[in-house]
């Protein structure tokens, strides 16, 4: 099997830290980049308001450029460690709904694996709210390496 381009989905939490060292490891391993990327989302609600109270706008404008900085902390802090062992890597940004913008840059960056940590909901939980990873796993034809 080739792997040259590994994707990492990043949202900074502690289960995702936990996942770095495996990224790093398969990185070594197939001496492939790795791309990291951070999802942020707006809540739906937030676009309701928006077209009725426009005195809203600049309330939710710095809420996105808070969302988009702590994006980037994050990735930057992610490209750093990987960086700091050799590994060649980049960094994305996106705004939308997590699951499917992974799915879409797993496809058009044609990553050949995505190493994602799992999320720490309980069964019940998992089963209605769903999971990025649960998504990926579904909805990708690449690998998914789920690190708990």
């Amino acid at each position: 099997m080739m792997i040259s381009k590994i994707l990492f989905p990043t949202d900074g939490s502690e289960l995702a830290k936990k996942a770095v060292p495996h990224v790093i490891k398969m990185a070594e391993k197939y001496q492939a980049t790795v791309l990291i990327v951070n999802v942020y989302q707006l809540p739906s609600e937030l676009a309701g308001i928006v077209s009725t109270y426009s005195s809203t706008y600049s309330y939710i404008s710095e809420m996105e450029r808070n969302l988009r900085e702590y994006g980037d902390e994050i990735t930057k802090e992610c490209q750093s460690e990987m960086v700091s062992n050799g590994i060649h890597c980049q960094t994305l940004l996106l705004k939308g709904e997590v699951g499917p913008a992974i799915a879409d840059t797993i496809e058009s960056e044609k990553c050949d694996l995505v190493v994602i940590s799992r999320r720490g909901f309980g069964t019940v939980k998992s089963l209605l709210l769903g999971s990025v990873s649960d998504y990926l796993i579904h909805h990708v034809k690449c690998p998914v390496l789920l690190v708990n």
